[in-house]
């Protein structure tokens, strides 16, 4: 729990930093678990838009998996959360709003090719 407490903690004061104040522990703790979602998602799935991956993987993400993966940034459980990444990225549910967020990025994109 304390370990928890300082995982949340260090993400209020690195969001104070760039001007944005979370207003509540799930909040920090989805700002937290972004940070460490990030890596996991741009090394399985290269050429996936990783913003885009990340959303869905918060969006599909039960509270307790989110805390979960925010407090292996104060423990260093890099296997743990990864493993936990892994389950919610294999959900039909986050690889649909992957899809559709790769395709949506995409078809952007096409407005500006031809330019």
């Amino acid at each position: 729990m304390r370990k928890l407490f300082f995982a949340i903690s260090t993400a209020a004061m690195i969001a104070a930093c760039d001007g944005t104040i979370p207003t509540s522990p799930e909040e920090v703790a989805r700002e937290t678990a972004r940070a460490v979602i990030k890596p996991i998602v741009a090394s399985r799935l290269p050429g996936v838009p990783t913003d885009i991956a990340v959303d869905c993987v918060i969006d599909n993400a039960s509270l307790t998996e989110v805390f979960q993966i925010a407090s292996s940034a104060a423990t260093g459980a890099a296997v743990e959360s990864s493993s936990v990444v892994i389950d919610i990225l294999t959900r039909p549910a986050t690889i649909a709003c992957i899809s559709k967020g790769a395709a949506s990025n995409l078809l952007n994109l096409g407005g500006t090719l031809g330019a």
